[in-house]
């Protein structure tokens, strides 16, 4: 059987649009128009919000701060604060502090403490399913069903 080239397809062109169908894109443009235009100065309005909070920041900045009412012994502790989280900061990180430690001979003869505090170091308890569970037995070598050792 011969092949037959398939027989050239006629040119469709686009059906016109139907006045109904232009109606309704027109009307689709034209609310997308408005929401386009409302959110543009909903945008513009909270620019202008924006800049007059980054105004008073940067004049709260440029003032100075006026005395809270603490007396240096609350600075003293908030500095002693300050200190103490940078070390446990640096402990957890792995990295020693820069400064002395304060919980030196010295320093726990003054009342302060290293980061366990006055507490002795505690030997690990079992678990409770542990202690319910009684002694392990002894394990040995485990044997496979051939009856050889298995590594």
């Amino acid at each position: 059987m011969p092949l037959q080239s398939p027989s050239p397809s006629p040119l469709r062109l686009p059906t016109p649009p139907t006045p109904e169908a232009s109606q309704r894109l027109a009307q689709q443009l034209h609310t997308l128009s408005q929401v386009v235009e409302t959110l543009t100065y909903r945008l513009l309005e909270l620019e202008e919000r924006l800049s007059v909070q980054d105004r008073r920041l940067q004049d709260l900045a440029e003032t100075p701060q006026p005395d809270l009412g603490m007396g240096a012994a609350a600075q003293g502790r908030l500095e002693e604060t300050e200190e103490r989280l940078k070390r446990v900061e640096a402990l957890l990180t792995g990295i020693e502090p820069a400064t002395d430690s304060p919980a030196g001979p010295a320093a726990r003869a003054a009342g302060v403490h290293d980061i366990d505090g006055p507490f002795p170091e505690e030997p690990e308890q079992p678990f409770l399913d542990e202690l319910e569970a009684g002694p392990e037995p002894p394990t040995g070598p485990a044997h496979d069903y051939r009856g050889f050792l298995t590594a």
